[in-house]
């Protein structure tokens, strides 16, 4: 092989990445893009990427991840199938007591008793409808949770988690490590956005994210998805 450098001339190996003589780069180097990358046997495709002192083969870096699993869980004999029971129940029975509540009313305006005798709604049936309406509202709510084995985290690190894995209501506490040094996680629904008011200095929570936090330090921290323990 011969440089291409026509100056120099000089016959030079055809492995060689520069000439020994005029050290002119020689096409072969493709300017160390696709170089190969010695495996000691087989072939490895894909980019070659370097980070940090790294080397990374076939793809991208990839971020630490932190990993979980459950220290403890409990589950309910609050089923899908008894939950669809309850709000249903709870549903027809609401119907019947905002008609106590209204009866007086509406037995007025049909002509069954006089205008100067209405009577007066009884107060308990308000309360007994008020209180069937959170037993609906509760019932269809985590209805939905089992219905989907989703895992819902509190806003406080020390309650344990809502989950409804199998299709069953019940609690987990989680646990893990950080993969950065080590410290534990703690499991919560964490602040990611915020309004200030400049007038009173309060701080309103605008958007909150289910995540795994190191209490060795808050700036690491992942995002965790409601779905990632359905198969518990």
């Amino acid at each position: 092989m011969i440089c291409p450098n026509t100056a120099c001339g000089a016959e030079v190996p055809q492995s060689a990445r520069f000439c020994p003589e005029c050290g002119k780069r020689l096409g072969n180097s493709d300017n160390g893009a696709n170089q190969n990358v010695d495996t000691g046997g087989g072939d490895i495709s894909g980019g070659v990427f370097q980070a940090g002192g790294d080397i990374h083969l076939g793809g991208e870096p990839q971020e630490a991840r932190a990993t979980y699993e459950p220290k403890w869980s409990w589950r309910s004999p609050l089923t899908l199938a008894v939950l669809t029971w309850i709000s249903v129940i709870s549903g027809l029975l609401s119907l019947g007591s905002v008609y106590k509540v209204v009866e007086p009313l509406v037995s007025t305006f049909l002509g069954m008793d006089g205008i100067g005798n209405l009577k007066p709604a009884q107060p308990v049936w308000a309360f007994v409808f008020l209180g069937l309406v959170v037993v609906f509202s509760l019932a269809m709510f985590l209805r939905r949770v089992a219905r989907n084995e989703t895992q819902h985290f509190p806003s406080l690190s020390w309650l344990p988690a809502l989950t409804g894995w199998g299709r069953r209501i019940g609690l987990a506490r989680m646990q893990g490590t950080c993969p950065f040094d080590g410290g534990r996680l703690r499991f919560y629904d964490k602040p990611v956005q915020w309004e200030d008011d400049l007038n009173t200095g309060k701080r309103k929570v605008t958007q909150r994210r289910m995540a795994a936090e190191c209490v060795k330090n808050d700036e690491h921290w992942w995002p965790v998805d409601k779905t990632d323990g359905g198969d518990q």
